[in-house]
């Protein structure tokens, strides 16, 4: 089941957020890692995630997050963003928002998507 939380964006600005992730376990989730025959740094999950006005909004109106995974020393960080341009087009008020990752099952070479976090997420107006 994904966490949930809320999140406050200021319209108009860039943003960043960094997601801390870990399996049930508690050990860390590793976007990326070593491939031990190559030596290659290999990234089995890709992430996605949007941002619409409401569930059923209409896919032409989401505004999706810009997403990328750190490197090989913070293998378990994803990070999400919006530019202050994607911010500047979205009308001040309450959205809702959701991210996803994706891996390949590799006894069945199926995708495996999981939603790790989901919310609402405000903008705030600024000055025009």
């Amino acid at each position: 089941m994904a966490q949930s939380e809320d999140i406050m964006v200021d319209q108009g600005s860039d943003v960043m957020i960094s997601l801390e992730c870990f399996n049930t376990d508690g050990s860390e989730k590793k976007f990326k890692k070593l491939d031990p025959n190559t030596g290659a740094t290999i990234a089995p999950f890709t992430a996605s995630g949007k941002v619409a006005k409401s569930y059923t909004a209409d896919s032409s109106t989401f505004v999706s997050f810009n997403t990328s995974f750190l490197d090989l020393n913070s293998p378990n960080i994803l990070q999400l963003s919006l530019t202050n341009i994607q911010t500047e087009t979205m009308k001040p008020g309450r959205y809702v928002y959701d991210v996803e990752i994706t891996s390949i099952d590799s006894a069945t070479n199926s995708n495996i998507v999981e939603r790790i976090l989901e919310g609402t997420l405000t903008v705030t107006p600024g000055i025009s």
